[in-house]
């Protein structure tokens, strides 16, 4: 909730989920608290419309973040298809960048490429969810049992897992 709610894209339930949920989690077990601020650097976002924000940036533990999103997917799997997914996944998404590492400008490029790539692959597929503006997904399925389900949090966070058999 904490990456999702910090998140550069989204609407403002995310920046009042964030105000509310978050910063109240965080009074409650402030040991949490202090992991994410641990990392915490200053940067400079610029928004598609050239204005320039301050912002902060920290490390995210992917394997966490990673398998809670997984943990989504198979929820949403089990949901569709009344089955638990027993295979692999891989999770893509639109908002985690690279800043530290010497091509962090390449592979943030190839990450948002990719990720306009999936977001096309998914235009026009039925959307599930009861509140667009916190949540939507979709899923797109083969015969070789491969699935990609697609997750929209806060109209703009975009994530999408793929599960595979391993």
């Amino acid at each position: 909730m904490f990456v999702l709610a910090s998140a550069f894209r989204g609407n403002e339930h995310k920046s009042n989920h964030f105000a509310s949920k978050v910063l109240r989690a965080f009074s409650r077990k402030p040991h949490v608290y202090s992991h994410f601020m641990a990392g915490l650097s200053p940067i400079m976002l610029k928004h598609p419309d050239g204005k320039i924000e301050h912002s902060a940036s920290f490390k995210v533990d992917l394997e966490r973040f990673n398998n809670a999103l997984f943990q989504i997917a198979c929820g949403l799997f089990y949901y569709q298809y009344k089955t638990k997914w027993q295979g692999g996944y891989q999770v893509l998404t639109n908002e985690l960048m690279a800043l530290d590492s010497p091509n962090a400008v390449r592979t943030n490029e190839v990450v948002q490429r990719v990720g306009e790539r999936v977001s096309k692959a998914f235009e026009g597929q039925d959307r599930h969810g009861e509140n667009d503006k916190i949540f939507t997904y979709s899923i797109i399925s083969d015969q070789q049992n491969r699935h990609a389900i697609y997750m929209k949090f806060y109209e703009g966070i975009e994530i999408t897992v793929l599960l595979t058999n391993v």
